[in-house]
């Protein structure tokens, strides 16, 4: 019995945590007080503003918009129990909490852009994410070490581990980090080879990133963390699902909220909408392919060559910049939207985008994309 016993030690399901101080638990639940107020206050409001205009609407409106109202009732709860919790006596349920409320938030983040475009509650939700990764990190025994094969072809001794990594926000944010550069540098070489051109590829205002690769790195990392040394066939045929999927997801979020094409396969073998096809189902099965059994390995060394002293600080300072480069990003494609569908700057962010994020920046920064403000689907203001 104690042989079998033993391996159940060392389970990944039994991953350390760490308790926080009370002066930051403090710190924490003061910060998940403020959200919960901001968020019941944004769903009022919402509420209100969405009942006033609901018979114009149509119907994909309408839905994105009960969504939207059901996404923030599910992040207010979140961050409620966040706050109910003694971290104590039930830190694992929190931080499993808190990895859902986050899912949540980013689910609030896209559909509220959606529905209304980018607006001061924006800035809001870029509070609950700090919140959030303040609580992961500081609450992360294992961000200290990663327990990761030197291939991930090999197989473990211990019979009781399955996964491959953790799944903390230590890891994945690195790991979407990472991929979002090496994406972006290869986009930028398949264009050079195959067109015999260079344009600028980056999907953020600064910086070299290209997010979708990094979402999807990490939307394959967290699939596959179980199932990286099964059939290479399983691997491809999972990893191609997801990226079409993703891909064809972004494309409908980027048209909905801000009216924008990216990329367009109408008329080529077995296209959705002309927003995925085959042929990208299998490119992304063979990238989630060499993405699991070549490139996470060495991703994780690199990850590990931080210090452990500097880890958490350094996860939190490039987090919040990547978050600060998303909103900023977002900010000045929807003055774009705006000045395209006609709307002069009124505010003193659309003015400042006006002048230091012109359309001539703009068309030659996001050169993929075609801008098209009548192809998006908005609540209307009720007011205009």
């Amino acid at each position: 019995m104690s042989q079998k016993k033993a391996p159940a030690a060392h389970a990944p399901s039994a991953q350390p945590v760490r308790i926080p101080s009370a002066r930051r638990g403090a710190l924490l639940d003061v910060g998940f007080s403020i959200s919960i107020a901001v968020t019941v206050a944004t769903l009022v409001l919402f509420s209100i503003y969405f009942a006033w205009d609901f018979e114009k609407e149509s119907l994909l409106t309408h839905a994105l918009g009960i969504f939207y109202l059901v996404l923030l009732a599910a992040d207010a709860t979140g961050c409620m129990t966040m706050v109910v919790f003694d971290f104590t006596t039930h830190m694992r349920q929190a931080r499993q909490v808190a990895r859902a409320t986050m899912v949540a938030l980013l689910a609030t983040v896209v559909v509220g852009l959606m529905v209304q475009g980018v607006n001061l509650v924006n800035l809001v939700f870029l509070f609950q994410f700090v919140c959030l990764i303040a609580f992961q990190t500081t609450t992360d025994a294992s961000i200290a070490r990663n327990r990761t094969f030197t291939a991930p072809w090999h197989v473990s001794s211990d019979p009781a581990r399955t996964d491959y990594i953790p799944l903390n926000f230590f890891n994945l944010f690195w790991v979407f980090f990472i991929a979002s550069v090496l994406g972006l540098i290869v986009e930028e070489v398949y264009f050079a080879l195959v067109f015999d051109a260079y344009p600028d590829r980056a999907g953020l205002l600064w910086g070299p990133f290209s997010p979708i690769y990094g979402f999807g790195a990490v939307l394959m990392t967290v699939a596959l963390n179980r199932y990286w040394n099964r059939n290479i066939f399983l691997i491809f045929g999972v990893s191609g699902a997801i990226g079409a999927a993703f891909e064809f997801a972004v494309s409908w979020f980027m048209e909905t909220a801000f009216g924008i094409i990216a990329w367009d396969y109408s008329g080529t073998f077995l296209n959705i909408q002309g927003r995925t096809n085959f042929a990208f189902f299998c490119a992304w099965g063979f990238l989630g392919l060499m993405w699991v059994k070549v490139f996470l390995p060495s991703v994780l060394r690199l990850v590990d060559a931080i210090p452990i002293r500097w880890r958490i600080a350094l996860t939190s300072i490039f987090a919040v910049f990547m978050i600060a480069d998303g909103l900023m990003t977002l900010i000045t494609v929807d003055c774009w939207y705006e000045r395209e569908a006609g709307h002069a700057p009124v505010t003193t962010i659309e003015q400042f985008c006006a002048e230091r994020f012109d359309d001539n920046f703009m068309a030659h920064r996001f050169a993929s994309m075609d801008l098209d403000p009548s192809r998006a689907q908005r609540v209307e203001d009720p007011r205009a």
